[in-house]
């Protein structure tokens, strides 16, 4: 296996798209990293980073082992030189890479069901089938709150360099942060991405859709690629959330729209912030808004920002305080996307 092939070979495990073999071999040399004083995590963003460290680590053992096997008595039919287990490994999955590519050429219109990439061994499947919300706590403390109706298919053991769970119906998510061991969540056609948050999950829409809210952390929601064909969509490339946003799949269209959940929640939550001004500058106070609810708000005339505002809102909703702060100045406020606009004359 050339440098090239390696790369390819990680670009499939970061898609989902190795087989079982391909799989425990690229988790074997991530566990390798797990050695160095700096780890990072397997994402899109340090592909690059990881593929060059894996190289450089399968040619620093392989010269190790060639520079043992050297020093060693010669046999009467020559020298025997040891071959690092990865780079042999490399090798026949070199060829493994190449064959898949060709398939999946003759076959780029195969689309799978939900069901086939769930796995058939080491997985225990839960399925909440009460009125009430059934709570799983999984082997790193990560939990999961089944609403009625949803099934979820978890690991035993999580793998070393990854944690994923199927999930089909509803539910929320509190995942313990572990940078080296991402987690993954398969529903539907998507693929959710996360390293440490809390978020809900919403497959079962009648119409197909499906709905993810972030509470806390950061998730970055894409297509499967094992379950639609990407290269007939360009639209899509999935979505990074943040607290308070959620993004809405449509199945049929494959779009991603991503907006504010409809009832955002203060993010800091450790002290409880109070909203109690005397005459204070409006730029002031929606900063404040915007810094709690981790929220952007756009001022689209500058002339707002020299009101003042005087009142408590301490005890009122995001979309409340909205409305008592806009009602002062003459103003209004719109949704657009992830962000709040504010509209007005302003003030001189």
């Amino acid at each position: 296996m050339d440098k090239k092939a390696l790369y390819i070979l990680l670009r499939k495990y970061l898609n989902h798209d190795c087989d079982e073999h391909e799989r425990n071999l690229v988790d074997e040399w991530l566990e390798m990293l797990h050695d160095d004083q700096i780890f990072i995590s397997y994402t899109s963003e340090n592909l690059h980073t990881i593929h060059n460290r894996i190289w450089t680590k399968i040619q620093a053992e392989t010269q190790m082992e060639q520079e043992e096997a050297i020093s060693k008595k010669s046999t009467k039919f020559g020298k025997l030189i040891k071959i690092s287990k990865w780079l042999a490994a490399a090798s026949i999955i070199g060829i493994c890479v190449v064959t898949t590519f060709v398939l999946l050429k003759k076959t780029h219109n195969t689309v799978n069901s939900f069901s086939s990439i769930i796995p058939q061994s080491g997985f225990t499947k839960e399925t909440n089938t009460t009125d009430k919300s059934l709570r799983i706590m999984l082997e790193d403390s990560s939990v999961i709150v089944l609403e009625p109706g949803t099934t979820v298919n978890y690991p035993i053991h999580f793998r070393p360099s990854l944690r994923e769970v199927y999930l089909e119906g509803e539910a929320f998510f509190d995942i313990s942060k572990n940078a080296k061991r991402p987690f993954f969540i398969y529903h539907n056609n998507l693929i959710t991405h996360v390293i440490g948050t809390s978020f809900i999950i919403n497959t079962k829409k009648t119409n197909k859709n499906a709905e993810i809210s972030v509470i806390t952390g950061r998730v970055e929601v894409s297509e499967n690629n094992k379950l639609v064909n990407a290269q007939k969509n360009p639209k899509g490339t999935g979505v990074v959330l943040t607290p308070n946003q959620k993004v809405v799949y449509a199945e049929d269209t494959r779009t991603f729209v991503a907006s504010i959940v409809e009832k955002p929640i203060p993010v800091k939550s450790k002290t409880a912030e109070t909203f109690l001004f005397d005459n204070e500058n409006i730029g002031k106070v929606l900063a404040s808004i915007s810094n709690t609810y981790a929220i952007e708000i756009v001022v689209e005339n500058e002339n707002t920002n020299n009101c003042t505002f005087t009142g408590n809102i301490t005890n009122q909703d995001l979309y409340q305080k909205l409305d008592v702060i806009c009602k002062s100045v003459n103003a209004i406020y719109e949704v657009k996307g992830t962000k709040i606009l504010i509209k007005g004359t302003g003030c001189e």
